[in-house]
């Protein structure tokens, strides 16, 4: 399991069957295929998902409420049916997959369909890219410090040792 080098994603002791290896500290996220386009792919269709049942709703004079059993049942079924290419590219572009020659480049945009009107339910002012991006400034990990790095080395070379 290839995951990017942050201090979200803690080391595990004991998988057997997966090996997981970090990329450098301080990566671009060139090198990172979720950065790539799947996590704006995600993002975009999962906030259409949510329109669309506010817009539902509001046709028939329903307020929506969302609940955590909702919204993860909406970012399943997103998940779930995000076509292959989507992968397959953001992990090309990345350089992970060699290309054969005749390969034909599909386009991360897979979103034409997303550049709707939505009845009125985003101001004017607000565009769906604005809407899709939203939380694009939100801290969700800290950065590791070079002191922190250093000690996260040491002490996994430690732990290598141990019997």
């Amino acid at each position: 399991m290839l995951l990017g080098n942050c201090s979200a994603h803690n080391t595990v002791t004991g998988l057997d069957n997966i090996e997981v290896v970090f990329l450098p500290p301080n990566t671009t996220s060139a090198l990172q295929p979720m950065d790539g386009g799947i996590i704006q792919y995600v993002k975009t269709k999962y906030r259409r998902r949510m329109l669309e049942r506010t817009l539902l709703c509001h046709e028939v004079g329903k307020q929506y409420d969302v609940n955590l059993l909702s919204a993860v049942n909406i970012l399943a079924y997103v998940w779930h049916n995000m076509p292959v290419h989507i992968v397959a590219n953001c992990f090309r572009h990345s350089g992970f997959v060699v290309r054969e020659p005749g390969d034909d480049a599909v386009s991360l945009d897979d979103n034409g369909d997303d550049c709707q009107d939505f009845g009125g339910v985003l101001p004017d002012t607000v565009t769906l890219a604005d809407y899709v991006g939203i939380d694009d400034g939100v801290v969700i990990a800290g950065s590791l410090t070079d002191e922190e790095i250093v000690k996260d080395v040491l002490h996994g070379e430690e732990s290598e040792e141990e019997p």
